[in-house]
């Protein structure tokens, strides 16, 4: 290899540190390295993501996966490798992928415990890179409904919604989890985030359309008759259950008046059938010195035929 001999110039920026990079991966594969597990890693020489038959947005051709594209590198040789792709031998496009790549790399060593050297200066700059490649990716379009597609496709696979579930389950058995979720539900932000997302006539169709399709799922169904199984034999629907059948049995006379003037002298019953409303529309009730007080659709029970409320 000559000082100014180009590596691969459809891949890399011609530098100092591709010839680095050209270094280690010529003595790797002058020392004819067997792969043994937790020994070495499989490392792509010109990345993977930078061919068309791998991804839809490469540019180069050919076999990503060909013997003489793969070298075997040890866990800090593979992590030095991935920083001088990310951070100084690529830029444009290829820049974004290998900051992504080499971000998830680190991470994968971080949480196997192997260590590598690293300032907190570069790293710093990789989880920047990172972020603007993100930033980028997630604002094209053509992203967007490949991302998009794959979600509604894994969301409807079972083994998925399964891992979901025990997910969900554990991170719920943790302690204090519910707590801080509850805190964060409720706090004013995400009401007038939530609020401002109902106000979009997008959303609201969206969630129409899921209602729909949950209601139609046989599981959803027979999960709804299971609680609603449950929650009747419960003291408090019990009484409350109670308590709507001793409402609708009742056959005192009242005045009724309404928002607009109006005013009617009659049972509960005979309001809803001169108004022409659907039975048991009660919205609202409050109890005065022991009577009932209630609201209808706009109409107010004022007082009882034989005296005052």
């Amino acid at each position: 290899m000559t000082k100014h001999e180009s590596w691969h110039p459809e891949a890399f920026l011609q530098n100092r540190y591709t010839r680095a990079y050209r270094a280690l991966v010529e003595r790797a594969l002058s020392e004819n390295r067997v792969c043994a597990t937790g020994v070495y890693d499989e490392h792509h020489i010109v990345p993977k993501s930078f061919y068309r038959s791998y991804c839809d947005d490469g540019w180069l051709d050919g076999d990503w996966h060909a013997p003489n594209n793969r070298v075997l590198l040890t866990h800090q040789e593979h992590a030095r490798a991935h920083i001088w792709l990310s951070r100084r031998m690529t830029k444009g496009l290829a820049k974004r992928k290998m900051a992504t790549s080499t971000r998830f790399y680190l991470d994968a060593l971080k949480a196997t415990g192997k260590s590598y050297r690293l300032c907190s200066r570069a790293m710093a700059e990789i989880l920047g890179d990172h972020a603007r490649a993100m930033i980028d990716t997630h604002a094209d379009p053509i992203f967007k409904e490949k991302h998009r597609t794959a979600c509604v496709i894994a969301h409807a696979d079972p083994v998925v919604k399964t891992k979901r579930r025990q997910a969900a389950k554990r991170r719920a058995d943790e302690p204090g989890f519910v707590d801080d979720f509850v805190e964060r539900m409720t706090s004013k932000e995400i009401a007038q985030k939530r609020q401002a997302a109902w106000e979009r006539q997008s959303t609201r169709e969206s969630h129409r359309q899921g209602v729909i399709a949950a209601l139609a799922d046989p599981t959803v169904k027979a999960r709804q008759r299971e609680r609603t199984k449950e929650a009747v034999n419960q003291p408090e629907i019990k009484a409350r259950r109670k308590a709507a059948q001793k409402v609708m049995s009742d056959p005192c006379i009242y005045h009724w008046q309404h928002k607009d003037g109006r005013t009617f002298v009659g049972t509960r019953w005979e309001l809803e059938e001169r108004e022409g409303l659907k039975p048991c529309r009660l919205l609202h009730l409050t109890m005065t010195n022991g009577h009932r007080r209630e609201t209808v659709l706009g109409w107010s029970m004022i007082r009882h035929a034989e005296g005052e409320l």
